[in-house]
């Protein structure tokens, strides 16, 4: 296949993902704001809680080991080895059998001491949910990972969507009968386990029976160290964080940050969906050409996200306020600012982490190991220091991890895989989108109520189209690639906006 064909099957793959999960997020605003006005600021404290749980026990259970399957199905792809690759999907469903059960019975035997240690006591029920839902998660982790390893985004956006939108739909009518929490984590429930049947059902198959089971020694080796990086990074970005403004201020502050922190999730979907479907390809290329290879889609990978996510944070950041007046009204009126500080960090943090994604796709876990603890010391620190000019000061201060992860990702991209970063293509993308910022002022003062939200979005959009496109435009090879994803109808219209590099 040529590059352009390549790198459009990432594309159609980030796309697919991305728009099921624009779909179910859409249900998935209705049901946060839903969510919000029946529990509160302080039940929105709570499920920051169990949110904190729900995320930190899979982690541990899995071991990272599903990013490792997922490398070594595309690495072994790209070399052709189906030994090897009907080795890993035999291993994959082992794993999601046992350390689903693990997941089940050791959350639940913790729920008892988690309820005197974090809720007052209270609660139970829905940490014995919670319990169910952790081992389910676990589960669905694995099985995905060979979806991911196939590059089968197709398949699985449909899987998420049927479960994210199931899960919600079920708690949503719980809540309006009046169950509060426990109707929020039995979204979880129903959502993995829907996930789990949908990808039993569709699960890879190769032809080849294999001799053995692939050995779970490679996995270890490689997923180890990326399990003890992500445990160091999220342990200082989410359960640090999360005790430090508990412990410094009140649950009803801890609300309005997960209020900010999950329509923050909300705004990156589409870029995480791309990142999603880069990180597989990129093990393939690796497999098929080395670091050079990973190099120069690492740059493709660059520039097409500072050209379509950066105008997406700065937009974001500027309408913070209107959003969060739409969705949950005055009591959650702090979280806005907290929401535009995490959009503000995101451009550095996220546009910079393909490189940090092509270290990992190469296999040096180990760096990512070093990387992360780096980052989340500098974070830790930073909280420390900022927590004196209050709830502000400690988002500032956990917004830094991302930032500082990705600069030094950068760094080992260009010392280890011997590549360079092309700055200019990004830049001028970066700087386009912050042109953005005058017109849309201009727009939100003169009209302020948040009905006109959708008159500021095209405001921003129309601006950045017309700046793009008058500084140079788009290179060929990306619009190439773009226009592959695209209806032929709609390739010369898109090629006329962005034409011109």
């Amino acid at each position: 296949m040529t590059g352009a064909v390549e790198r459009a099957r990432v594309l159609r793959g980030a796309t697919s993902l991305g728009v099921r999960s624009v779909f179910s997020l859409l249900v998935g605003l209705v049901y946060f704001s839903l969510l919000g006005r029946v529990v509160g600021a302080e039940g929105m404290g709570v499920v920051s809680i169990l949110s904190l749980l729900y995320t930190l026990f899979p982690l541990a259970f899995t071991m990272a080991t599903p990013t490792a399957i997922t490398k070594y199905l595309g690495e072994s792809l790209g070399r052709g080895d189906d030994e090897a690759v009907a080795g890993l999907l035999r291993r994959t469903l082992s794993l999601a059998l046992c350390m689903g059960g693990v997941g089940v019975l050791v959350s639940w035997l913790l729920s008892y001491p988690l309820s005197a240690l974090l809720l007052r006591g209270e609660n139970l029920l829905s940490l014995q949910l919670l319990s169910i839902s952790i081992g389910t998660f676990s589960a669905s982790a694995f099985l995905s990972a060979a979806f991911g390893g196939f590059q089968r985004f197709e398949r699985l956006s449909v899987i998420y969507f049927a479960g994210a939108v199931s899960g919600q739909l079920a708690s949503t009518a719980l809540l309006l009968a009046g169950y509060g929490i426990p109707a929020f984590v039995l979204s979880w429930v129903v959502e993995n386990a829907i996930n789990i049947a949908l990808m039993l059902y569709l699960f890879p198959k190769v032809e080849r029976t294999p001799a053995r089971t692939y050995p779970i020694r490679p996995l270890l080796k490689f997923g180890v160290p990326l399990f003890a990086a992500t445990t160091i990074s999220y342990v200082g970005s989410n359960v640090f964080v999360r005790l430090l403004i508990l412990g410094s201020f009140t649950l009803f502050t801890l609300g309005e940050y997960e209020a900010a922190l999950r329509l923050a999730g909300v705004m990156s979907i589409l870029f995480n969906s791309f990142l999603t479907s880069l990180f597989p390809h990129l093990s393939r290329v690796f497999g098929e050409t080395g670091a050079v290879g990973v190099g120069r889609d690492a740059n493709w990978a660059f520039r097409l996200s500072s050209l379509v996510f950066t105008p997406v944070y700065v937009g974001g950041a500027l309408v913070s306020s209107q959003v969060f007046s739409l969705l949950l009204g005055s009591p959650f009126s702090d979280a806005a600012l907290i929401f535009s500080v995490f959009m503000v960090f995101a451009i550095p943090a996220n546009l910079l982490s393909v490189f940090l994604l092509s270290v990992q796709a190469s296999g040096r876990s180990v760096e990512i190991l070093v990387i992360q603890g780096v980052a989340t010391l500098v974070q830790v620190l930073s909280c420390l220091f900022l927590v004196r000019y209050g709830f502000l000061g400690v988002s500032v201060g956990a917004s830094t991890l991302g930032v500082v992860a990705s600069v030094l990702g950068s760094y080992a991209f260009r010392r280890r895989l011997n590549a360079s970063v092309d700055w200019r293509e990004a830049l001028r993308y970066v700087l386009s989108a912050l042109l953005v910022i005058p017109p849309v002022l201009v727009s939100v003062a003169v009209l302020p109520q948040p009905v006109f939200l959708p008159v500021h979005v095209g405001v921003g959009a129309v601006t950045y189209f017309a700046v793009v496109r008058f500084s140079g435009g788009v290179r060929s090879e990306d619009l190439e690639a773009l226009s592959l994803l695209l209806p032929k109808s709609l390739s010369p219209l898109v090629r006329r906006v962005f034409g011109g590099g």
